[in-house]
């Protein structure tokens, strides 16, 4: 991934992120000095002086969600795209219960070219969410695993928790055309073109097995959602791994150069989500 484009995929996670919540604790003055000296330098254009600072601030188990935020501001000044998942982990430390910082860091890692921790943090995120009985965290049974470029649209993607309901969503790709997040609600509506999601057919499913008297195995498919349209792209034998599903994806949208004269999405196919089964 280029760097303005990582750039531009760390500032929506900052932007995803801004409602961390935490609360601050007292520190000793030479951690409030370096606490103002730290986004001076950012402000002065030495963001990459500043970040041992926020290497030393963050890893003090301060409960101020500011702070990371602030250091992750800083890692971005710094074209130091690493640094932000990592001060994401550390805002976990000090409050393991910030499932909004949580549910970013495989993105955030991601963004930073190391699919090892994001597969690590996506692996991770799905435990959290199983065992949490948070009603804010059960409302949002997905997580963001990517952001990238293809054609002329930005595509967000999106990882279900639980693979469930009549249509087993699996994943789900959202694409905007021409603008993408981050953007106002109202803009990124106008701008939302397509859906594309990993089906597991339920309903499918159960008419094929009472046809043919035995258990018949949900096909996965890849099917495209336009306000107007459920389409397949692709069929699989086997679960796919999710290089092979962005790839796919990929191709298909940079393919459609007209998205951005065609009508958004608005409410069509609302029912095809990420849905849960368990408590």
């Amino acid at each position: 991934m280029r760097w303005g484009e990582s750039v531009r995929s760390v500032i929506a996670i900052l932007v995803l992120a801004a409602c961390w919540s935490g609360y601050p604790v007292a520190a000793e003055e030479n951690s409030e000095a370096r606490l103002a000296q730290a986004p001076a330098l950012v402000a002065s254009g030495k963001a990459a002086e500043a970040l041992p600072i926020y290497d030393d601030l963050t890893s003090s188990g301060s409960l101020d969600a500011d702070l990371y935020m602030e250091a992750s501001r800083a890692a971005v000044a710094a074209h130091d795209a690493r640094r932000v998942p990592l001060y994401m982990e550390r805002r976990l430390k000090a409050e393991p219960s910030d499932y909004t910082a949580r549910s970013l860091i495989a993105l955030a890692w991601r963004t930073a070219g190391d699919e090892v921790q994001a597969q690590r943090a996506r692996e991770e995120y799905v435990r959290f969410w199983k065992a949490s009985t948070d009603s804010r965290v059960r409302a949002v049974p997905f997580l963001a695993i990517d952001r990238f470029r293809a054609g002329n649209s930005t595509v967000y993607a999106y990882q279900c928790v639980e693979i469930a309901g009549d249509f087993g969503v699996g994943y789900l790709f959202n694409v905007f055309t021409p603008m993408g997040p981050p953007l106002p609600p109202a803009e990124a509506e106008k701008n939302y073109r397509q859906r594309i999601v990993l089906e597991h057919d339920r309903m499918t499913q159960k008419f094929l097995s009472e046809a043919k008297h035995r258990d018949v195995p949900a096909v996965p498919t890849l099917d495209l959602l336009a306000p107007n349209q459920h389409a397949t792209l692709r069929m699989f034998d086997s679960e796919p791994d999710y290089p092979t599903l962005r790839d796919i994806v990929a191709q298909h949208v940079a393919g459609e150069q007209d998205l951005a004269s065609k009508p958004p999405m608005g409410n069509a196919w609302a029912r095809i989500v990420c849905m849960t089964e368990s408590k």
